[in-house]
């Protein structure tokens, strides 16, 4: 992206409509130069924008059409740097990385409930974008657009996954339903060990079915080795003819 203008609201910046009350954008950024400055912003016009970015020295805030100074990078003559800006509900934070894997949240938080056409005019909208200002160029890859709700959704998966597969099952596998407290267990009947465990859906068979779902629906490698786990205490009871009983006893 070629520099142009000195601050977001004069530089033409690239943006796109955001369908989501709850997002955040990411991307790793290059800098051609040491007089150039880049990053990702939430623009409403040239006066009303928030953003986050940087140049060789340090990273700043935007906001209302004015710039702030922010952290000093730990090297001088930093080009490169991954930024991540966050909208959720109106309320707006920053985080930064110079390696794209531990990121640092920036001690500043901005709201923008006000940049609409009720207290601003103009019929426009907050749209999110990148910007480049200064004399040079900015390369911006590993564009990342993320729905925070989705985001959560994917979280509390997982987390149903881990109890239902660390908490409920025994080495994998599964009856039909459970006390809340786990005291006791049923199949088609009650299953008075913790070692007993049904082949009889819905059951053992039903969870690994649900976790390549899960795989499917995520494309989260995780659910894959959970699957993976179901199926092998599954075969490790299979009887030899091919076929298995619809309860099996892993004790022995």
């Amino acid at each position: 992206l070629t520099a142009k203008g000195t601050l977001p609201g004069n530089s033409s910046p690239l943006m796109f409509v955001a369908g989501d009350h709850r997002y955040e954008i990411e991307a790793e950024i290059e800098l051609s130069d040491d007089e150039t400055r880049a990053g990702l912003v939430l623009y409403y016009d040239s006066v009303f924008y928030m953003g986050t970015g940087f140049d060789a020295s340090r990273r700043y805030r935007y906001r209302k059409g004015g710039q702030s100074g922010g952290g000093m990078h730990p090297q001088a003559g930093t080009r490169h740097i991954w930024l991540r800006l966050r909208n959720d509900n109106h309320v707006v934070t920053g985080a930064y990385s110079y390696d794209g894997v531990n990121w640092r949240r920036e001690t500043w938080g901005m709201d923008c409930s006000g940049y609409n056409h009720n207290t601003l005019y103009q019929f426009q909208s907050v749209l999110p974008g990148i910007f480049c200002t200064g004399k040079g160029a900015a390369t911006f890859t590993h564009f990342v657009y993320r729905n925070l709700d989705i985001e959560d959704a994917k979280m509390a998966m997982r987390r149903a996954a881990a109890f239902m597969m660390d908490s409920i099952s025994y080495e994998g596998a599964f009856v039909w339903s459970y006390l809340p407290d786990r005291s006791r267990q049923w199949g088609e009947l009650e299953a008075p060990y913790r070692t007993m465990v049904w082949l009889q859906s819905p059951s053992t068979p039903s969870m690994g079915h649900l976790m390549i779902d899960a795989l499917h629906a995520t494309g989260d490698e995780y659910y894959y080795e959970l699957a993976r786990k179901i199926a092998e205490v599954i075969m490790k009871v299979q009887h030899p003819e091919g076929g298995w009983n619809y309860v099996e006893d892993l004790a022995g």
